[in-house]
């Protein structure tokens, strides 16, 4: 049997494992969001708008599904104290696995579902009415069976900060998959190149883990214990994960029926560049934050009040960089690289900008997590699903779509004070300069609004 600890190098010292750790992570956001620009100003000129509105309920579907069955085992992997042993690897690699067998079922009965009773109850023009939709979906669950058969290894790689070769090889499989996908869409200009693209991606995902990351090799193994330690951390996960995808997708399931295919393709567009902004701050937060924030609480508790108001002061940097850079020339952004069927795209950008102010306070729930508190992140996720909802119809009904837009934008804001409660005792209560942040949101928020009049 091999030993994982004979294919790392001697720990560093953490501040030059962070370091290292974030050089990799902006190398990744920087290649893998040129090339995601590069493949979409492609794709809008092989697809019409709607394909990619109908990848994004068939992309929605599957998350669903995903974040239903969600107990962290990733998570589990980089905070147990025994998560870097091969055994514990292997039987959270079967757990998984498993997972991912229950999800393609579920995904394959949504679609027959909707093959059925699409026609009769979807409204004629919306997404939900196209013929192709189903059989995206059902196509679709080869991408979830991939993604649960990665090997746990590349989770090990995570919880040693070792981002060189989890960059390289999600670079390359992203890479490899926007090729197939542009050679897809010149022979069939559908949804179904965007698909293939991803489905492309996720195998050569599924073999790189399986060969290029040290540690064992995965093979089927059960263990009762680890069993029960992965679900008392993952349990309260579950609900966190219905309501965070609650929180993150109501918009595109309401809209979806609300609003014409062309319109809601556009929006998509919108929040894609949004999305694609956040990722370069969701990536700092989750790879490298998670990882050492764990770390700390398990050998220094008593330094992770002071470092993390270190990691803070990059988060708030790189926050209000981006709104402002998207508030700012959002429109400009659209005008420039789209045709002039897209200019809708970008009235939606400035307010959606919001998003990132508020994405600040993700690094809160991490370090709520990091320290076993599972449950509060659940209880964190319900706020937010309860705010979109009750925001998004109450702004669509008296804004219009500049409601929907300030509702998604705005939907974290109301669990923020129970998030700094939770922290509080673990930054030794040195929350006011948080609080003021939140003043300072809402305030720019009002400005935000005031714009549009």
């Amino acid at each position: 049997m091999m030993d994982v600890n004979q294919d790392i190098a001697p720990k560093d010292n953490l501040k030059a494992r962070i370091f290292a750790a974030g050089g990799w992570n902006l190398a990744q956001v920087v290649f893998s969001h040129t090339m995601r620009l590069f493949s979409n100003l492609v794709m809008t000129r092989l697809l019409v708008p709607e394909a990619f509105g109908l990848i994004a309920l068939v992309v929605t579907l599957n998350m669903a599904l995903t974040l239903l069955t969600d107990i962290g085992i990733n998570k589990s992997v980089i905070r147990e104290v025994n998560g870097d042993d091969p055994h514990f690897l292997r039987v959270a690699w079967v757990v998984k696995v498993m997972r991912s067998s229950f999800i393609v079922i579920m995904i394959t009965i949504a679609g027959i579902c909707l093959l059925f009773l699409g026609p009769i109850f979807a409204v004629p023009g919306t997404a939900y009415a196209d013929p192709s939709l189903p059989w995206l979906i059902i196509v679709s669950s080869l991408a979830v069976i991939m993604l649960g058969m990665e090997s746990t290894t590349k989770s090990l790689a995570l919880r040693r900060m070792q981002f060189g070769r989890l960059t390289i090889i999600d670079i390359s499989a992203q890479g490899l998959g926007i090729l197939a996908m542009i050679a897809f869409a010149n022979i069939e200009s559908s949804a179904w190149a965007l698909l293939f693209g991803m489905l492309t991606s996720g195998f050569l995902g599924l073999i790189a883990s399986h060969i290029f990351f040290p540690g064992p090799k995965m093979a089927i193994e059960w263990d009762r214990v680890i069993v029960d330690k992965l679900w008392q951390f993952g349990k309260w996960l579950i609900g966190s994960s219905v309501f965070h995808f609650i929180a993150t997708n109501t918009d595109k399931l309401v809209l979806a029926g609300l609003l014409g295919k062309e319109i809601f393709g556009l929006y998509v567009i919108a929040t894609i560049w949004i999305g694609a902004g956040k990722t370069v701050i969701s990536k700092l937060i989750d790879n490298i934050g998670f990882a050492t924030l764990s770390e700390l609480m398990r050998e220094r508790p008593h330094d992770v009040p002071r470092l993390f108001r270190r990691i803070m002061l990059v988060i708030d940097s790189l926050c209000v960089l981006s709104f402002l850079a998207f508030f700012i020339f959002g429109q400009m952004l659209i005008n420039f690289l789209y045709t002039s069927d897209y200019s809708l795209a970008g009235e939606f950008i400035p307010i959606l900008a919001l998003m990132f102010l508020l994405l600040r306070y993700d690094a809160f729930g991490l370090l709520i997590l990091s320290s076993g508190d599972s449950k509060s992140i659940m209880i964190i996720s319900f706020i937010r699903a309860v705010s979109i909802c009750v925001l998004l119809p109450t702004g669509y009904y008296f804004i219009g779509m500049d409601g929907v837009l300030m509702a998604v934008a705005l939907s974290p804001l109301p669990a923020i004070p129970f998030v700094l409660w939770r922290v509080a005792p673990i930054l030794d209560y040195k929350i006011k300069i948080d609080v003021l942040w939140l003043i300072l949101i809402c305030c720019v928020a009002v400005v935000v609004y005031l714009t549009r009049l």
